[in-house]
């Protein structure tokens, strides 16, 4: 289970600008999910995300500040996500931080950034742009022989854990992304997933 908590339209946040929040409420959600946790099983992770880094910064301090689970670290761009990570290793975070996301707007500057930091796990998109049905995501991720993608360049950043997601742009594609789940399950071997309820919860 991987909860998303301050993201855009989320009614606890106040002021999406200085990350303000309703710090009671999102306690109570924090605890019902790793409550679910407990009953199921199933293991669980935070999804925080934050419009800018200074937001971003201040939820992940209170996530850590009152849970053990592992958290995503989700801001809107490269900068955003970057600024965060680096306050995650100031704090001695790393081992519990996840990067969300790698994607296809990765640039050298930015698994420069990563590979510093030192951050272990992240989160690779595979939304293909040009190609967005299940056989354009193995591609993005697997690249072609002119040119390494995006698995090989998260491992260049040092990143050991990597966690496939298939993205879902509304309700007909929910069928192409799990297709492209089997598929890369399949090929990789690694972790992968996605989530429909971003566009049936709508």
């Amino acid at each position: 289970m991987v909860g998303s908590i301050f993201h855009k339209g989320h009614k606890i946040v106040r002021d999406r600008s200085f990350g303000v929040f309703d710090k009671i409420k999102a306690e109570k959600l924090i605890s019902v999910q790793a409550e679910m946790s407990d009953k199921t099983g199933v293991l669980c992770m935070l999804d925080v995300v934050g419009e800018n880094s200074r937001a971003l910064i201040k939820y992940i301090e209170f996530v850590a500040d009152i849970s053990n689970c592992p958290f995503l670290i989700n801001g809107p761009s490269a900068s955003v996500r970057i600024e965060a990570s680096n306050y995650v290793k100031k704090v001695g975070l790393q081992d519990r931080a996840i990067y969300n996301s790698v994607n296809y707007t990765l640039s050298d500057e930015e698994i420069k950034a990563i590979r510093e930091i030192g951050l272990k796990a992240a989160i690779i998109q595979a939304f293909n742009p040009r190609n967005p049905y299940p056989d354009g995501m193995i591609q993005i991720l697997e690249g072609t022989h002119e040119k390494e993608w995006l698995i090989a360049r998260t491992l260049r950043a040092g990143i050991k854990k990597l966690l496939i997601f298939m993205p879902v742009l509304d309700v007909p594609s929910v069928s192409f992304a799990v297709r492209g789940v089997r598929s890369a399950k399949e090929k990789f071997g690694l972790p992968t997933g996605t989530a429909p309820i971003g566009v049936v919860g709508k």
